[in-house]
């Protein structure tokens, strides 16, 4: 059994559509032999029957999760910006609270849900209840603030050319 696990794998219960059914992907994660699968769809949590189902049936098991966006605070945005950062991330369940925890976090992201998605602002998040585990997604927030600099190059004499055979 492989201890790798997707984290970040979409079913067609996503709002724009992912490949395959949670029953698809359980079974291809059982046949490559992986022991889990996260699931975190980019839509309310209706997938999340299914899922169990599909990891229930396939031996794998279910990390529960979905896909929203996050309102950062100004504090921590980089390349100094002063407003807030909006940013995508997986929230990952840490625990049977935590998953309770998500439940009540979709309601909150995806109350206008297909029209409307509402971003999950940062107090809320780290609040002490969540056991919620964010994973940032890609974009400028989750960049180092500055290009790394590369390491100095040693600095090499010339030397000076070699004289000429004697004739």
């Amino acid at each position: 059994m492989s201890e790798f696990t997707y984290l970040n794998v979409h079913t067609h219960f996503s709002r724009a559509g992912g490949p395959a059914s949670p029953e698809a992907w359980f079974r291809r994660a059982r046949d490559l032999g992986y022991t889990s699968l996260a699931v975190p769809d980019r839509a309310p949590l209706a997938g999340w029957p299914a899922a169990y189902a599909a990891s229930r049936a396939s031996g794998v098991g279910l990390i529960y999760g979905f896909e929203a966006d996050l309102l950062l605070p100004p504090e921590t945005a980089r390349r100094g910006k002063a407003e807030p950062a909006l940013q995508s991330a997986l929230l990952i369940a840490h625990s049977v609270q935590g998953a309770l925890n998500l439940a009540h976090l979709a309601t909150t992201a995806y109350t206008g849900w297909p029209a409307v998605e509402t971003a999950i602002d940062w107090p809320t998040l780290a609040s002490p209840s969540p056991r919620v585990v964010p994973i940032l997604l890609g974009g400028p927030e989750t960049a180092p603030p500055h290009p790394p600099t590369p390491p100095p190059r040693p600095h090499r004499t010339a030397r000076p050319p070699a004289p000429p055979p004697p004739p």
